[in-house]
């Protein structure tokens, strides 16, 4: 795999971040949780509108001319 130096960037600020807390999980969650209410603007909300998406269901058990057919619906 090639290497990707913003994932390697985000991958080092994740690490500080969890070096910061000497790596324990609650610390770590909390901090989260605090960046989070501090951002909470930035929070997007999952729609109010929960009706079923007007979208085939292709199931793992679809075959390949099950999956065409969907796809020309």
């Amino acid at each position: 795999m090639k290497a990707d130096p913003v994932i390697d960037a985000i991958r080092e600020v994740r690490h500080h971040i969890s070096e910061s807390v000497n790596h324990d999980a609650q610390k770590l969650v909390a901090y989260y949780q605090k960046l989070q209410e501090r951002h909470s603007d930035r929070i997007t909300q999952p729609p109010t509108d929960t009706s079923p998406l007007d979208v085939p269901c292709i199931t793992t058990m679809a075959t390949t001319s099950d999956i065409l057919d969907a796809i020309k619906r």
